[in-house]
């Protein structure tokens, strides 16, 4: 399924973060903070980097492949180091005021 953006923006409005009737945003913040935690407890207590770490818990054809297609297609690591390079542009200035 593919929603255009006016379809996604009416879904947040409405109070829901999926485009069914699934999660609700308190649900969604709860799985996001779960996620995220487990995330980092894997990163911190492994020696693998946290690509292999990725590669290991991502099942082909799985819903997190899926995800990560669709920020591939969106050039999702273009926009990290874009916003990364400009907070540490950002960061120098300030140092020089």
């Amino acid at each position: 399924m593919h929603l255009s953006s006016n379809q996604i923006k009416q879904y947040e409005q409405d109070g829901y973060v999926a485009p069914i009737d699934v999660l609700s945003k308190d649900e969604a913040k709860s799985l996001v903070e779960q996620t995220l935690l487990g995330a980092a407890a894997l990163l911190y207590e492994s020696d693998d980097p946290a690509e292999v770490l990725r590669q290991k818990v991502t099942s082909k054809g799985g819903t997190t492949a899926a995800a990560i297609e669709v920020f591939e297609n969106a050039s999702f690591r273009d926009t990290i180091r874009a916003a990364v390079f400009a907070a540490t542009e950002r960061s120098l200035q300030l140092g020089d005021e």
